[in-house]
């Protein structure tokens, strides 16, 4: 890892930081936000990843990200070849770093090793971090055999709750064994909401915890003047597993009331299809947009003309019922109105109901009733919109910036 050119007197100062990034970036959009504030504090930053590749343009020059192609790999490939006599394959094998994969092969139950990435273990013990942060039940494991080996501090920054996260229940049981195994050993734990931090609390009572909110950098935004007619907008593309559909058929019972954009391009071509035969089928063409891909970079400055942002999807699993998603911060930070999912992270967010009205996610008629019961009256939601934008300076991405510093410096005091 480079050395960093920040000043002295920066938090971090030249502190090594690895960051075992999840197997699908996207899902956390926190991690590019993290890179930033760790860089910005004087931290050298490598970020490890596997899965899906990161955008470029996205990517800061002075950061090193390292992909692993391929499968996870449980042999290390310093062990040897078997073409090499097996004695000379022996003692290679007793080298330091290589015995520690050895040993962990030969100690650990099948079930750990799952979630055990060799490659990234040597990655890791290469470049000898000072911390390593784990982000997600694939990584952490690895992150936590390396930073034993290492003596490194071991930081576990979940987005998810694992618990009812995987389709298959074997998985799920192994991902549910690891987070308790290993959670607790962690010198930090950054949950990404109070719901997340409870949870983790509770299997692990001694833990250090904190909360960092995947919020947003404050953009100094004007509330506008309600819209004629009113303009709904969901950002975040079209998924089935968000149950998009429900919002344009909650639009048959407005009745030309209000005008729906959906912002944001589709991860299945089958619903959307679906959801555009709907349109059809029922005459909704007036009253329904669908705008496509957007950069994430404009995601709140293309909310500007709209006065009611729908924050609405099935909690299907325990991250989903006690968080927030990232559009929530974004329609905050826009200045909208809210019409949310009636799960437990939205009714528990302080003072939502100054500005956000709670819906069941799986009710077409009762998404339209919520919307409705806004519509006739322009000052209330004139009245949220500014009680959004009010909220949201008190969790911006700055404030969780200072928080996740803070706890990282901490770890390094005497």
């Amino acid at each position: 890892m480079s050395s960093s050119n920040a000043d002295v007197n920066t938090p971090l100062f030249e502190k090594r930081i690895c960051i075992l990034a999840p197997r699908d970036a996207s899902l956390d959009g926190r991690l590019l936000k993290e890179v930033d504030a760790f860089k910005n504090a004087g931290a050298d930053v490598m970020v490890v990843y596997r899965g899906r590749a990161y955008y470029p343009e996205l990517l800061r020059p002075d950061v090193r990200w390292v992909a692993l192609m391929g499968q996870p790999d449980f042999v290390h490939p310093r062990l040897g070849a078997p073409s090499v006599w097996r004695p000379i394959r022996i003692l290679v094998n007793l080298t330091f770093t290589k015995f520690k994969l050895w040993n962990y092969r030969m100690r650990k139950k099948r079930d750990d090793l799952t979630f055990f990435d060799a490659k990234a273990m040597r990655v890791i013990v290469d470049n000898n971090p000072d911390v390593i942060q784990a982000n997600d039940v694939y990584t952490l494991a690895t992150g936590y055999e390396a930073a034993k080996c290492l003596d490194a501090k071991l930081v576990y920054n979940p987005y998810e709750l694992f618990e009812g996260y995987f389709n298959d229940l074997g998985m799920q049981a192994k991902a549910d064994q690891i987070e308790r195994k290993y959670a607790g050993m962690s010198d930090l734990i950054v949950a990404a909401w109070p719901g997340i931090k409870r949870s983790l609390q509770e299997e692990n009572p001694e833990a250090e915890i904190i909360v960092e909110l995947n919020s947003l950098p404050n953009e100094k935004i004007e509330v506008h003047e309600v819209c004629h007619p009113i303009r709904l907008v969901s950002q975040g593309g079209i998924r089935r597993i968000t149950h998009d559909i429900n919002l344009v058929k909650a639009m048959k019972y407005l009745q030309g009331k209000a005008h729906l954009t959906i912002q944001g391009k589709s991860a299945d071509d089958e619903h959307l299809a679906e959801i555009k035969q709907y349109i059809i089928k029922n005459k909704l063409e007036d009253c329904v947009d669908l705008t496509g891909s957007f950069e994430s970079k404009e995601s709140v400055r293309l909310l500007q003309g709209f006065d009611i942002g729908l924050s609405v999807f099935l909690p299907d699993t325990p991250s989903k019922d006690q968080t927030l998603s990232n559009r929530f911060f974004t329609y905050m930070n826009a200045g909208l109105a809210i019409v949310a999912s009636n799960t437990t992270g939205h009714r528990e967010f302080p003072e939502i109901n100054q500005f956000a009205i709670l819906v069941d996610p799986a009710s077409p008629k009762a998404i339209a009733e919520g919307i409705l019961s806004l519509l006739d009256n322009r000052h209330r939601i004139q009245k949220m919109r500014t009680s959004a934008k009010n909220e949201f300076e008190k969790y911006s991405w700055e404030i969780q910036e200072k928080k996740l510093i803070e706890a990282y410096s901490s770890m390094f005091r005497e």
